[in-house]
């Protein structure tokens, strides 16, 4: 009697569960590298719009002249004297006026609020700066003013915006 050996075919138990665990394998890392790249394309944005603001609020602010004419008393910040309300800065017509502004949502120029941006807040610093060294804060005029607009959404600092402006004899 010859006895016959049937040859398997097919795969074993063993070598299915193997494949399974390396496609899921391959699965898991896929969707950490998709996950990763979502993440990282959102927060591009965020600093995209946040640049967006900063710029917007910046241009609007150094479009104002360095010192408002009649402001005798050499402070920065609104003069009320001349009817300069903190609540608006559509009467703001010179670049100090915007100091300890903040806004919440962003607004344009004439107040309006810009949609699509509810949990976004924008804030201005003026300082006088020594002109020749502008990373030097002066207490007093000095012929420079160094304006930083920061804009946060949700509390977190999205960008920051620098800029100087000077004195035009």
């Amino acid at each position: 009697m010859k006895s016959t050996r049937k040859s398997s075919t097919g795969f074993t138990i063993i070598e299915a569960l193997l494949a399974i665990v390396l496609v899921g394998a391959l699965l898991v890392a896929s969707l950490q590298t998709a996950s990763t790249s979502a993440a990282a394309q959102y927060k591009a944005g965020e600093r995209a719009m946040g640049r967006y603001l900063a710029q917007g609020l910046m241009s609007d602010i150094l479009q104002k002249v360095y010192e408002d004419p009649n402001n005798v008393t050499l402070v920065l910040g609104v003069d009320t004297l001349n009817f300069e309300l903190p609540i608006s800065k559509s009467n703001y017509n010179d670049v100090d006026d915007y100091n300890g502004w903040t806004e919440s949502p962003p607004q344009d120029q004439d107040g309006t609020v810009i949609p699509g941006f509810t949990d976004w807040s924008r804030s201005v610093l003026v300082e006088w700066v020594n002109a020749s060294n502008i990373s030097q804060t002066s207490a007093t005029e000095s012929c420079a003013k160094r304006i930083t607009v920061t804009v946060k959404h949700n509390n977190i600092t999205i960008a920051t915006l620098v800029a100087i402006k000077c004195r035009v004899s």
